[in-house]
Order: structure tokens, then sequence, then C-alpha cells
């Protein structure tokens, strides 16, 4: 296991941990924001060492297709995750942030396993 896969592993497990302790919001919003730069610095220092967009062009594989896409995806609802969640801390009512939230679970989730393979 490389570097990069650790570290992978560790942010999901903190994402994990981050999601386990939602009732507890001030601590679950630094959490989760926490673990949005992990990834986003994980996801600049993976293509600096690696030249990752370099190399996905010329080799293209259908696993590495899957990861690209569940990481566009699981980045995207980052996004949208940190728009609901703020209303739902402002008291807005609704599930959107509860979906969008299982939404990111999994696309996190296949791009943390795929990674293994990569």
């Amino acid at each position: 296991m490389n570097i990069a896969t650790l570290t992978n592993s560790l942010i999901y497990l903190w994402i994990w941990t981050g999601v386990s302790l939602r009732h507890r919001r001030k601590l679950h919003i630094k959490m989760m924001l926490s673990a949005l730069v992990a990834d986003l610095l994980l996801l600049v220092w993976v293509e600096i060492q690696n030249q990752a967009i370099e190399k996905s062009i010329q080799g293209m594989t259908l696993l590495l297709l899957v990861h690209i896409i569940a990481s566009f995806l699981f980045l995207g609802c980052y996004a949208l995750l940190i728009v609901t969640g703020i209303q739902k801390y402002r008291g807005k009512q609704g599930n959107i942030h509860k979906y969008l939230a299982w939404t990111f679970l999994l696309s996190r989730g296949i791009n943390w396993s795929t990674a293994f393979f990569l």
C-alpha cells in the first residue's frame, strides 16, 4: 500500500467518523470540512506526484474511468452538502442533505475501493 492509498483510507475513516457524529453538529461540521480540505490536498498531491491527469489520458481503463467519475461525483456532493448543511444548521427542514450524504458516501466508497487497484 502506497502513501496516497493509506492517506485516502485515513480520510475515508475520518469521513465515517464525522458521519457518526452528525448529532453533535459543531463537531460534525468541523470534521466534514476538514475531510474536504484533506481530500482536496490529497488530490493535488497525487496529481503533482504522479501526473495523474496525463497518465489517465494516455491509458484510460474502465476501472480508472469509474474512479474518475466517482471522484467528480463525490467532489460535487461536497459542494452541495456544504450548501444544504448550512441551510440545515440554520433550521431549514428537509431530507435533501441526508440523500446527498448517502450519494456522497457511496461515490466516496467507490473512489476509495478503486484506488487500491490503480
